[in-house]
């Protein structure tokens, strides 16, 4: 492993802090080394409203990490979040010959790329994918169809979009402190994969992540996401009751017939989790989590 492979890290820009974690890889396990975090005044709902205020919380955060890790930051994963994510539902499938034949992970890929072809505008890009269900000839429900026969696989999926320029924004702003981004990933994503279990997933669950200028829910249903949102407050740090259910009045789409049976109907009050996090270490686990897929 190169040197440079050897270490993850982390870079979240928030409303009113910006952090940044680096971890190093041993095999299977990632080791915490250090967390830096500093004011942010550069950032409003989400979007930079000032270039510089962000580079330099930026490098603040870095500056303390590095002195804790002692290891240089060079390269870095960045969260994106803020009320430009959208998601939608698609839909894609692919012939797999005259005969039935097992399907392949190649077969798996195909599909996945029919279903996230969908017409966008030219100021919007592809975030995530993420497969809700495979049907193989008239099965479904199928979370993995890989091994099985069939002639045709389709594939049901949520696919996230984000504004290219909000998204760009945040990558400018991080190598002008002198950190190459290597990929972006979606915050509240991140943040359920560290904060939810497998089990909170299928029952169905909705995760909040209260930030100081954007609050994101994520819904989860039947295992799979449902849907991603997100809302502005005034102060999301300090949230009253009145507020939340105004804001958060956009009703969650049912599960559909197929994932019902094992989610049930899922509402927002049918569970919420909120839990203790940081962002830069769930975006580091996810990422993580997605390269050893």
């Amino acid at each position: 492993m190169a040197k440079k492979d050897k270490y993850l890290v982390g870079l979240d820009i928030g409303s009113t802090k910006t952090s940044i974690l680096i971890a190093e890889i041993e095999g299977e396990f990632v080791k915490f080394l250090a967390l830096g975090a500093a004011e942010s005044k550069g950032l409003r709902k989400g979007l930079i409203v000032n270039l510089d205020a962000t580079v330099s919380s930026i490098r603040r955060a870095v500056e303390e990490a590095e002195g804790v890790a002692n290891v240089p930051v060079e390269e870095a994963l960045i969260g994106v979040a803020g009320n430009h994510v959208r998601g939608a539902n698609s839909r894609g499938g692919i012939a797999l010959g005259p005969r039935p034949r097992d399907i392949e992970r190649e077969d798996v890929r195909r599909a996945v790329d029919a279903a996230r072809n969908i017409s966008l505008p030219e100021d919007r890009e592809v975030l995530h994918v993420l497969p809700h269900e495979f049907i193989v000839d008239a099965q479904d429900s199928i979370r993995d169809p890989v091994g099985m026969v069939g002639q045709r696989l389709v594939a049901n999926v949520y696919v996230v979009t984000s504004s290219i320029a909000a998204s760009q924004n945040l990558v400018t702003a991080a190598n002008k402190a002198g950190i190459l981004i290597s990929d972006t990933v979606l915050e509240p994503l991140a943040s359920a994969e560290a904060c939810l279990t497998q089990d909170e997933r299928d029952l169905a669950c909705c995760l909040l992540d209260i930030g100081g200028g954007t609050t994101e829910i994520i819904a989860y249903g039947g295992g799979v996401e449902l849907f991603v949102t997100s809302a502005w407050f005034p102060s999301a740090a300090t949230i009253s009751p009145t507020i939340l259910p105004s804001a958060c009045a956009r009703p969650l789409p049912r599960p559909s017939a197929s994932s019902a049976a094992t989610a049930g109907p899922l509402l927002l009050s049918s569970r919420i989790t909120a839990r203790l996090k940081s962002p830069a270490l769930a975006t580091a686990r996810l990422a993580r989590s997605s390269r050893t897929c």
